[in-house]
């Protein structure tokens, strides 16, 4: 593997992927939206050959996601961008003369995850991204790795927009505010970003295929987390669980680990850990809303 291609390169987890990449020596081909991208691409708009014409990859790395909601709007965003593009990805892999692809899947195509056994279209869009992927590279006799992650967060704040409730905790936290958080159903299970990153790395190396749920050991419901945060940065302010609001509903992570015992790897960072770095990165005040009532 001595050069490959991220699609998503924009996104938190796309960014840290080349970071460790090119930490490895490993030359990436920047692939989004962004005039700044090597090659520009918009999943949900015609694909231009040429525009790749001079760029070759062993490897495709598909981090690129929409994050709609299961209204019309949100479903059809989920739809054009997650499952209808993974045909502009095949596309794009035939011009780099590609057939290994490693996509970032989710938990939530996970089909017992909820009580209700019921897949949100996010979930589905992305399931469905996975079996085009799939049947892509079977068709040319290449190789399909899926790693299902659970919840993403990072230590520069980025992952506020797709995870608010984790963003909330470390501002209230942060700055000693009090924070009236709903009450939970249950466990939630969250990975920092660099260790998705690395595990995508080390199975595009190992040629691992399928689908494969990537959960940390470690689940905590939201209240656990925030008596962590609160613990860690010692500014005052209380939790206070607030039986009016909606609590957080119950969701079932399954407890799969084969993924490390087949890629040989083990996960360093515990909640307590990456609230830490958090706290020494000096980064915290990215973090929020500041909008609970």
């Amino acid at each position: 593997m001595k050069t490959v291609a991220i699609v998503g390169a924009n996104s938190m987890l796309g960014k840290t992927l080349a970071v460790q990449l090119g930490q490895q020596g490993i030359t990436v081909i920047s692939v989004g939206r962004s005039k700044n991208n090597d090659i520009i691409l918009d999943l949900v708009k015609p694909f231009h050959y040429s525009i790749c014409a001079n760029y070759k990859a062993d490897v495709i790395f598909h981090c690129a996601s929409a994050f709609g909601d299961d209204t019309f709007e949100g479903t059809q965003t989920n739809f054009l961008t997650n499952t209808i593009g993974s045909l502009n990805v095949l596309k794009l892999m035939q011009q780099l003369e590609c057939v290994h692809v490693v996509y970032a899947g989710s938990m939530s195509s996970y089909p017992r995850l909820e009580a209700t056994n019921l897949l949100s279209s996010y979930g589905l869009s992305k399931a469905q991204a996975e079996q085009i992927l799939e049947w892509g590279m079977k068709r040319k006799e290449g190789l399909f790795c899926s790693l299902r992650f659970s919840q993403l967060y990072d230590t520069e704040g980025l992952c506020c927009h797709h995870q608010p409730w984790f963003g909330r905790i470390i501002a209230y936290a942060s700055r000693g505010l009090d924070l009236h958080l709903p009450a939970s159903k249950g466990k939630r299970n969250f990975l920092h970003v660099s260790e998705a990153a690395c595990l995508m790395i080390l199975s595009a190396k190992a040629h691992i295929t399928g689908c494969w749920p990537v959960c940390h050991y470690e689940s905590l419901d939201t209240t656990e987390m925030a008596e962590l945060a609160y613990r860690e940065f010692g500014c005052g302010g209380q939790i206070i669980i607030d039986m009016k609001k909606k609590p957080f509903r119950a969701i079932f992570f399954p407890e799969d680990l084969s993924i490390f015992e087949r890629l040989q790897h083990k996960l360093s960072i515990s909640m307590a850990q990456g609230i830490a770095m958090i706290h020494q990165s000096g980064f915290a005040e990215n973090f929020g809303p500041l909008d609970v009532l």
